[in-house]
């Protein structure tokens, strides 16, 4: 048996772009634009729909491994985070209180 022409990944991908491309150009022509636009507004958003439906797709390699954490610790508590601000090494210059005053240890 001969290997498929395409992936079945990239078949999706080409799918779900030709149908977003299609949706556009209908909602395009139903809103009043001539045939051309319409179909120029379908080819633009199939070809933009193919890098965003192949991110969105994604290859599972690690299918396995524990997900990535974009975040800190899972017990960590938020709060204000350094002020980007502030000069020196204490990083106390120009730090300005709630009331609006300068605090200047």
């Amino acid at each position: 048996m001969e290997r498929p022409l395409l992936s079945l990944r990239t078949t999706l991908i080409l799918l779900l772009a030709v149908l977003a491309g299609l949706g556009a150009g209908v909602l395009a022509g139903a809103a009043g634009e001539n045939t051309a636009r319409s179909v120029l507004c379908g080819l633009a958003a199939t070809a933009l729909a193919v890098p965003f439906f192949d991110r969105l797709v994604g290859l599972d390699r690690d299918a396995g491994a524990e997900p990535h954490r974009v975040d800190g610790p899972a017990d960590a508590v938020p709060g204000p985070g350094p002020n980007p601000g502030t000069a020196g090494a204490g990083g106390t210059a120009g730090v300005a209180g709630t009331d609006g005053g300068d605090r200047r240890g």
